[in-house]
């Protein structure tokens, strides 16, 4: 027997997903199989990008991973060289601190001195684990990608979009730098899955993880702040345009959402509070920088 389990349409498009046992299982090896063709092109060329030249993002990202556990371990203050949010950062001191401990314990960082002079004299090291990194984001996209499009629409499409995503050349490009595009690229995805399920079920769950995903998402670049919009949109569009505010349980959920936000945002950017002075004085800076001259060019380079 079939189970019908959306009877909307979005874009002209029937979202009626026929599903049985054979079609589930079917959809399941089609994720899986676009999730393998991303690791392999993914990793390869993060691989093969690993005597490439570094680019400029590259030099920024592993020193500020490495001023952020500098600022964590130390009490003596840190002059950071730039304050940006710092979640993709952090995921790579992470990774630095694991390669550490790893080469210390084989001996090859007798102490914290050897690492560091290590990072001086071998930065491609320090980036090209940056790459895999990124890599290891955009093959994870993948899953929620398709997770996303087969709500939306069927599995035909959610397989598509899926091997399309697998094989996009900026996805493949992108997975071999060590910057901040690939996680957010998972973020957007992990966000938008869980705003497209507020628009179905009532559930305090979703509207928590869709807010965490995005404060993650605000910690990691300051435009994903924008996600919020469709998550109200969700919201309304379930509960009706005159009756979304009211009521306790709406208030709840909402604020759900803004707390996830907040809270995550926080933990994943803390200098935007701990260290407030040095993060103004780049703001000022950055501000400064895309307004002068021609504004509307500016703001492209910006996004």
């Amino acid at each position: 027997m079939h189970e019908i389990v959306s009877d909307s349409t979005f874009a002209g498009l029937s979202t009626n997903a026929v599903r049985n046992g054979t079609g589930a299982a079917t959809g399941k090896g089609g994720m899986l199989a676009a999730t393998c063709l991303a690791g392999v092109l993914c990793f390869f060329h993060a691989s093969a990008g690993a005597v490439q030249p570094f680019y400029v993002d590259e030099m920024f990202y592993d020193r500020y991973a490495m001023e952020l556990a500098q600022w964590f371990i130390s009490s003596d203050p840190v002059k950071f060289s730039y304050v940006h949010p710092s979640a993709y950062s952090f995921v790579l001191a992470f990774v630095f601190g694991m390669y550490y401990l790893v080469g210390h314990i084989v001996g090859q960082f007798p102490d914290l001195a050897s690492f560091l002079v290590h990072f001086a004299t071998r930065r491609g090291d320090f980036v090209f684990l940056g790459r895999l990194v990124s890599s290891a984001f955009a093959v994870a996209t993948v899953p929620f990608l398709y997770a996303l499009t087969r709500r939306l629409f069927n599995e035909r499409a959610a397989l598509l979009a899926s091997c399309a995503f697998a094989v996009s050349y900026p996805v493949i490009f992108y997975a071999h730098i060590a910057a901040n595009i690939t996680m957010l690229m998972f973020l957007t995805a992990a966000s938008m899955y869980f705003i497209v399920r507020i628009s179905e079920e009532d559930s305090p769950k979703n509207y928590t993880l869709a807010g965490a995903f995005i404060g993650i998402a605000v910690g990691t670049k300051y435009y994903p702040i924008l996600l919020l919009l469709p998550l109200l949109f969700a919201h309304f569009h379930r509960e009706g345009w005159e009756h979304g505010w009211r009521g306790a349980g709406n208030l709840k959920r909402l604020s759900l959402a803004g707390l996830a936000i907040g809270l995550c945002a926080i933990v994943m950017f803390p200098l935007s509070l701990l260290a407030f002075d040095q993060w103004s004085y780049f703001i000022k800076g950055t501000f400064a920088y895309y307004t002068g001259g021609n504004v509307v060019r500016n703001a492209f380079k910006l996004l």
